[in-house]
């Protein structure tokens, strides 16, 4: 809190504040358990959010329930459940996002594309949830609008094959 409204003050144009991977911020209370000390940071976020009138992105950790789920099926996709540490982090988010490439999980399945990702809207409060398609730019390390017309999967649905948006 203390760092956010610093930097405010140098910086009043101060339009988001990020933090990068919510499980190393140190928490008021080291001793107690993680699932409490996510949750007790995860509101202090949510009232920082609210009394800088700012938006508060945070990234955090997905536990391995996704990963187990991979057996010899298609790769798994992220759900709420896979938060990592606490579901006060889901209880508190506005919105809740994660990222998904199929290839990863599968690299020498050549009829999945190499960049296809997917941004996945788990949470959205006052909006509607699902995957959004997107290209992954390794070079880069950045996402952009997937092509339009390009195929996404073996055999995309028609609809997705002619936006290449929303699935």
């Amino acid at each position: 809190r203390a760092r956010a409204q610093a930097l405010r003050a140098m910086q009043p144009e101060l339009k988001l504040i990020v933090i990068d991977y919510l499980q190393i911020v140190s928490a008021e209370n080291p001793r107690a358990p993680m699932h409490e000390q996510i949750a007790a940071i995860s509101g202090q976020l949510k009232r920082l959010a609210k009394d800088m009138q700012l938006p508060v992105v945070v990234l955090s950790q997905l536990n391995r329930a996704s990963v187990e789920r991979h057996s010899d099926g298609p790769p798994p996709r992220p759900t709420l459940t896979d938060m990592a540490g606490s579901d006060a982090i889901v209880k508190d988010a506005d919105r809740v996002y994660a990222l998904h490439r199929p290839r990863y999980y599968q690299p020498d399945n050549e009829a999945i594309p190499a960049d296809l990702a997917e941004i996945i809207v788990l949470k959205c409060r006052n909006g509607i949830p699902g995957p959004v398609t997107v290209r992954w730019e390794a070079s880069k390390t950045q996402f952009s609008p997937w092509p339009e017309g390009r195929p996404i999967a073996p055999t995309p649905s028609p609809q997705k094959a002619a936006t290449g948006r929303r699935s």
